[in-house]
């Protein structure tokens, strides 16, 4: 599905016409994953410091790729013939086997 969405930016002039970036993580959990990082490279982590540093990159892997989900729903291609298709509806498309 990338390598066709990949390939309409090529083939068409992109346009962003929503506000994207809704999923946000707190300051505060990023700033416990550097710790975490940080200890690690001192020290061996504790089974439970293991535990929290994967369920928190676990929120911030869900955290940044619905900021991305996002924006490519906000976006509209519009077709070399004028027509503007939004990227969310080209996706549903792709999903049930579409062109």
């Amino acid at each position: 599905m990338v390598s066709s969405f990949l390939m309409l930016i090529f083939r068409a002039e992109v346009h962003f016409t929503g506000n994207g970036g809704i999923f946000k993580m707190e300051k505060a959990k990023l700033d416990r994953i550097s710790e975490l990082s940080r200890i690690a490279r001192e020290r061996e982590l504790t089974e439970q410091e293991h535990l929290e540093r994967q369920q928190l990159r676990s929120e911030y892997r869900e955290s940044v790729l619905g900021n991305l989900r996002a924006q490519l729903e906000s976006i509209t291609i519009v077709e070399p013939d004028g027509t503007k298709v939004e990227v969310k509806d080209r996706m549903k498309k792709s999903s049930r086997g579409g062109n």
